[in-house]
């Protein structure tokens, strides 16, 4: 019985350093202290402590928050990161914490389980650059889709969002052109081999000067366009790592 309690003990250890070697740390959001969101949530238990509770989000494929209650054990896991208390119906919870998947681009970051990245939709404008410049003060970049899995996971809730007023925007990405004319995306320096997301006709290079590429819902999918880098109503997504 012993040597079996053992192994288990062991067996539990090595699958909290695997997970370790996969970088997800938790962030707590200080806002969301003593609270408890009521919807949206997976599952909730009774767990001895954080690190189990956070054990069994990370276990679970849809999780990516999850509050913990340390009074009285409570483990809540979430599919949604709720960044305002706004998000989510909530009450008073005493010595509850909220935690989320931390991104090197801070707070503001959702990491999204799918695409094993982190975005944030930007609520500024400018051009290309001034995009490119502030996603870089935050230790992130302009979109990156250069890879298959990320490309379809973020291009499907991009479109799936639940904000209505989503839709009405335009969103500078990564990807330009070099003077050979081939597109490229900025932060992998990966080209574009052809893309399914195009707007119809384009890209085009209208005026000779459309170097850049935003995205901009289009029959209720978001596409892609080229535009000159320096049109400067164009909101942004800038994109980080997993702390």
């Amino acid at each position: 019985m012993a040597i079996k309690l053992l192994l288990h003990t062991i067996a539990f250890y090595m699958k909290g350093f695997t997970l370790s070697r996969n970088s997800f740390l938790w962030h707590g959001v200080p806002e969301w202290r003593n609270k408890l969101a009521h919807g949206d949530f997976l599952w909730q238990s009774r767990e001895r402590s954080k690190i189990i509770c956070s054990y069994r989000c990370l276990q679970h494929k849809s999780c990516v928050s999850f509050f913990y209650q340390s009074s009285t054990q409570y483990c809540q896991g979430h599919s949604s990161v709720f960044l305002h208390l706004s998000d989510a119906s909530s009450k008073d919870s005493s010595e509850t914490v909220y935690f989320k998947i931390a991104c090197k681009g801070g707070p503001s970051y959702i990491y999204d389980r799918g695409a094993n990245t982190c975005y944030s939709v930007k609520e500024k404008r400018g051009s290309w650059f001034t995009a490119q410049s502030y996603c870089n003060s935050e230790n992130s970049w302009l979109l990156d889709l250069s890879d298959d899995q990320i490309s379809s996971q973020l291009m499907t809730k991009f479109n799936d969002h639940r904000d209505p007023y989503f839709a009405y925007f335009w969103f500078w990405i990564g990807l330009t052109i070099q003077s050979d004319g081939r597109f490229i995306w900025r932060h992998s320096q990966q080209p574009l081999n052809g893309s399914v997301y195009w707007l119809p006709g384009q890209p085009d290079n209208a005026t000779g000067n459309q170097n850049c590429v935003y995205m901009r819902n289009h029959g209720g999918k978001f596409l892609w366009d080229d535009i000159d880098c320096m049109t400067d109503f164009i909101e942004f997504i800038c994109q980080s790592d997993v702390v």
